[in-house]
């Protein structure tokens, strides 16, 4: 698809989203005439409202592959429980995209490509259900960019 391809009616909902190595976060607008952006400011178990979540996954295993159980403050939380000794906690991992940089490899199973992915699963789908319910059934997912 091109720019050329791309109608913006299509997509009512811009939605920006800053995934960093220490925390992420996102706001989204109505695209026809909203001139300031809506920053999602509460989290899964978050104690307080704040822009950003922990980039943070928590995994289990489960009949011998690495599911995640968790992401963001849950991920957190989960990690400061007696259960802790049962899951790995996954941080600060991001791509190699300075191939001059020597990056230190997750000590697990999981590669940092299927980190990323599973992370941002979750925060699509946290982010999706945010914005829905703001809006209400005027729109569906498929309306956000």
């Amino acid at each position: 698809m091109t720019l050329a391809d791309f109608d913006l009616d299509d997509y009512p909902i811009v939605v920006a989203i800053d995934f960093g190595t220490t925390f992420s976060g996102c706001a989204y607008a109505y695209a026809p005439d909203d001139k300031t952006p809506r920053i999602i400011s509460t989290w899964p178990k978050q104690t307080a409202q704040y822009a950003k979540t922990p980039t943070l996954n928590l995994y289990k295993k489960v009949d011998g592959k690495y599911k995640m159980a968790e992401w963001g403050w849950k991920s957190k939380l989960k990690m400061e429980s007696p259960q802790a000794s049962n899951y790995i906690q996954l941080f600060q991992y991001k791509l190699h995209l300075d191939e001059g940089l020597a990056l230190t490899p997750l000590n697990t199973a999981i590669t940092v490509p299927e980190a990323i992915s599973d992370y941002l699963k979750a925060f699509h789908e946290y982010v999706a259900e945010e914005i829905l319910q703001e809006f209400g059934p005027t729109y569906s997912r498929k309306s956000f960019r």
